[in-house]
């Protein structure tokens, strides 16, 4: 297929989740060649339990929303 850009996208930032979504095109046209999306969860590594997003995260997070 060649080279391709990925523009990803937050969409929604839960307590323990994240879902973002991405689009991938040509360098060169706005022509999705493929699309999704993904939600992730922050877990504790220890208790293997869902935990909250830090304040740091997110105020990181926050430009994108």
């Amino acid at each position: 297929m060649g080279d391709v850009r990925v523009r990803l996208e937050v969409k929604s930032l839960g307590r323990t989740s994240l879902t973002f979504s991405f689009r991938v095109m040509p360098l060169d046209e706005d022509l999705d060649h493929a699309t999704g999306t993904r939600t992730i969860v922050r877990v504790d590594p220890v208790h293997r339990r869902p935990v909250p997003w830090s304040e740091d995260f997110r105020r990181t997070l926050d430009p994108f929303l």
